[in-house]
Parts: C-alpha cells; sequence; structure tokens
C-alpha cells in the first residue's frame, strides 16, 4: 500500500499477542488516545466504510496509536 492510495474501507484489530490492557487507537490525521477508536488487546474496530460518509481517504491521513511502545495493529483495507 503507498501513501497516496485511497482507502475506502479499514478494519483494524489489536494482535492478540499485545499485552493484556494494553489499547490501540485508530483515527484520521490528528487523533489521539482521546478521540480515537480504541481497541483493547484481541479486539477488533468496526468497519470503518468511509464511503459512506463522502467517498474515500488518502491512506497516510489513517493512523495508529498504541498504549505501549513495539505492540502491534493488524489492518485489511479496501482501496479504490
Amino acid at each position: 500500500m503507498e501513501a497516496a492510495d485511497k482507502v475506502l474501507s479499514i478494519i483494524a484489530r489489536n494482535t492478540p499477542a499485545n499485552a493484556a490492557g494494553s489499547n490501540a487507537f485508530i483515527g484520521i490525521n490528528g487523533m489521539s488516545a482521546t478521540d480515537g477508536w480504541t481497541m483493547k488487546p484481541d479486539e477488533a474496530s468496526p468497519p470503518i466504510n468511509f464511503r459512506e460518509i463522502g467517498g474515500s481517504v488518502r491512506a497516510d491521513s489513517i493512523y495508529f496509536d498504541h498504549g505501549t511502545s513495539a505492540e502491534e495493529v493488524e489492518f485489511i483495507v479496501v482501496l479504490e
């Protein structure tokens, strides 16, 4: 996936191997742990369908944050 690719939808998951209580967050550019979608370990976000809210977003505008360093988030995207 390239930074300029247009994302139509995404599902993200906080990988189960991450530390217990280590939340991950997904959002759009500028988000933080206070306004991103929160995922507990082994929890997935709901499908985020950008088509329903106006089209698509650039891949480089989707941000992930994690409460603990060196933890991982998996994701699947549908590109335009």
